[in-house]
Order: C-alpha cells, then sequence, then structure tokens
C-alpha cells in the first residue's frame, strides 16, 4: 500500500517524513517501483518533486536491492519485556534483532492508550401513550485511540515517562533494515 511505501521510506532508506508524505500523497506502491528506477529515478524529480540527487540516488538502489532480493527484512524483537519504574514511567528492553546482509539500523515503538473513563452513552427512551419508560445500558468498551510512534532509535531500550492515570497501554515494536521491517511484536501492560 502507499502507507507501507511511506514508512519504507521514512524507516528503511531512512529519508525525511516529507519524501515519504510524497509518495503517500501521489498513492506509490509497489507495482511503481519498476517506472521509478527507469532512467535513474528521473521521475522522481520530473514528476513527484523531490529535488536531492542523493535522495533520488538512495531511492534508486533501494529499490534495485529491494527487487533483486537481496538481503532479508529482520526477525521481529525477542524477549520484549518491561519494568514498571511509576505510575507514570515504564522501560522497556529487548534483544538485538538480525536479518541477511543488511543490519537492523532503528526500532520503532508505538503505543495505544485506552482510557478506562470514556464510556458509550446512556440514553433513556419513552414510549408515548403509556407509562413504560425504558432506561437502555450499554455494554461499555473502553474507546482505542490510535496507535502514537513513542520512540525510533537505534538502541535496545526505551523508557517512556508519558504515561497518564486511568489509561491501560498498549506497545508494539517492529525492527527496520534497508530491505524493510519486521512483524509487530506486542505487550499490553494491563495483563
Amino acid at each position: 500500500t502507499a502507507e507501507e511505501v511511506r514508512d519504507w521510506i521514512v524507516y528503511a532508506v531512512q529519508l525525511p517524513k516529507s519524501v515519504g508524505q510524497i509518495f503517500l500523497e501521489n498513492g506509490i506502491t509497489g507495482y511503481d517501483f519498476l517506472e521509478i528506477i527507469e532512467n535513474g529515478g528521473n521521475v522522481l524529480r520530473d514528476e513527484l518533486g523531490v529535488e536531492k540527487s542523493s535522495f533520488i540516488n538512495k531511492i534508486v538502489k533501494h529499490i534495485q536491492a529491494r527487487m533483486l532480493g537481496i538481503g532479508s527484512i529482520p526477525e521481529s524483537p525477542k524477549k520484549f519485556s518491561y519494568k514498571l519504574e511509576s505510575c507514570k514511567t515504564v522501560s522497556f528492553s529487548w534483544s538485538k534483532c538480525k536479518a541477511r546482509v543488511f543490519p537492523v539500523h532503528s526500532y520503532r515503538i508505538q503505543r495505544r492508550a485506552i482510557n478506562l473513563f470514556e464510556h458509550a452513552p446512556t440514553s433513556t427512551r419513552s414510549h408515548p401513550g403509556t407509562d413504560l419508560d425504558m432506561s437502555l445500558s450499554m455494554h461499555v468498551e473502553p474507546l482505542p485511540s490510535d496507535w502514537k510512534t513513542v520512540y525510533v532509535g537505534g538502541e535496545n531500550e526505551f523508557v517512556d515517562s508519558l504515561l497518564e492515570t486511568g489509561h491501560n497501554y498498549l506497545y508494539r515494536i517492529q525492527a527496520w533494515n534497508s530491505v524493510g521491517r519486521s512483524s509487530w511484536e506486542m505487550i499490553d501492560l494491563s495483563r
């Protein structure tokens, strides 16, 4: 998808988010890679507006390596563990990941907060012409927020000191190299 290509440009090729956004806004997917590398990547400059020749060269080389099947994506982070330091701080650690040919150069951790106090509304219905008054109480599930990236870096440990009371937290981590990303490893702090 265009979202996956945007992430690949930012986290695997290691270019600025603005370059990844160009790929997303133009709907570039892996199916477009062959056209992008034709003529040394001229389409990047002429049609997509990527100005820096170093960015163009880096994108073309990474796409070529990807199309030739050089290297492998990293394995998923193993031994992903955490320690609650306080009610607002949690520390994480994990073992370094490996991949064939291209080393892992970064890890990305995302957090999802689930507010324990947001509830679905309770509604009351009256039936005209009767004395019947029905109060409907809906089954309440915490409303999850979106995933938020809280760490991108090469170290295999991270401290998150931005926790808020009244929330449960889910975390997920993935490893990145020049080929791509590992699958997510998940931790639920409520367990």
